[in-house]
C-alpha cells in the first residue's frame, strides 16, 4: 500500500511577521519596511500560508514585485533565495526554534 504524506500545516505567526518587519530591513533596499511580503511560486508543501516564507519590503517594492514578479526576481533575485537569508538572519536573532526554520528552508530546496 502505498503511503501518502500528510500535508503539513502551513505556520502562522502574527508575532513572527511583527519581528522580522522589525529586525530584518527590506531585502532590496536595506531601509526599515513596513510590508511583508508571501512568497509565491512554490509548486509544493504549505505555500503563501505558511509565515515563514515571507520576506520584508518596503511598501514600494512590495507593488512592484506583485506588479510584475518575473520583471522584479530579475532586477533583485530569486525571492526563494532572498526568504533563505530571511530564515538564516531569523535563526540569528532566535525568532524562531531551529528545527522550525530547518523545516521551512526545506521547502524552499
Amino acid at each position: 500500500m502505498r503511503q501518502v504524506k500528510q500535508k503539513q500545516k502551513p505556520f502562522q505567526s502574527a508575532a513572527y511577521k511583527k519581528d522580522v518587519k522589525r529586525l530584518i530591513k527590506c531585502v532590496v533596499t536595506g531601509q526599515e519596511q513596513c510590508d511583508f511580503h508571501h512568497i509565491k511560486g512554490l509548486k509544493r508543501g504549505t505555500g503563501a500560508n505558511d509565515d515563514r516564507l515571507g520576506i520584508p519590503l518596503t511598501r514600494e517594492q512590495h507593488t512592484l514585485l506583485h506588479n510584475d514578479p518575473k520583471k522584479w526576481e530579475l532586477m533583485h533575485g530569486k525571492q526563494i533565495d532572498h526568504c533563505k537569508r530571511v530564515l538564516e538572519q531569523a535563526r540569528y536573532h532566535k525568532l524562531l526554534p531551529d528545527d522550525l526554520i530547518d523545516e521551512a528552508l526545506l521547502e524552499l530546496i
